[in-house]
């Protein structure tokens, strides 16, 4: 599991936003990404975001994207950030084939396809 992985090798840098696996770069951080947005936790999902994690790409290990995370885990919050601030997309399909917007409520998809198109 991502845990266990995590505290037997963790990534190391002189500072947080430069850490990153340093056999594959920057963009391995997409798994601790994917696992933030399943555990809602906004902030560190926003700072991977920023520190170069994609939350377009699907987590090899799960499957799924960012936000396909947060809505399984009903973390409306997390996924309204990556959708409204951090420009995921919600019409893109995970491993499933299936649209982040099938897995929330429909009075919220509604609201944040007119986010997204507006």
């Amino acid at each position: 599991m991502l845990h266990e992985e995590v505290a037997t090798n963790p990534p190391s840098a002189d500072y947080p936003v430069d850490a990153s696996d340093p056999d594959n770069g920057k963009e391995d951080l997409t798994p601790f990404l994917v696992e933030a947005c399943r555990l809602g936790v906004t902030l560190t999902a926003s700072f991977l975001v920023w520190s170069g994690a994609s939350y377009d790409s699907s987590c090899i290990r799960s499957g799924q994207t960012a936000l396909h995370a947060a809505f399984d885990a009903s973390q409306l919050e997390t996924a309204s950030t990556l959708v409204r601030h951090l420009g995921a997309n919600i019409y893109l399909h995970d491993s499933q084939g299936r649209l982040p917007l099938t897995l929330c409520p429909s009075e919220y998809a509604k609201t944040l396809q007119e986010v997204r198109n507006f």
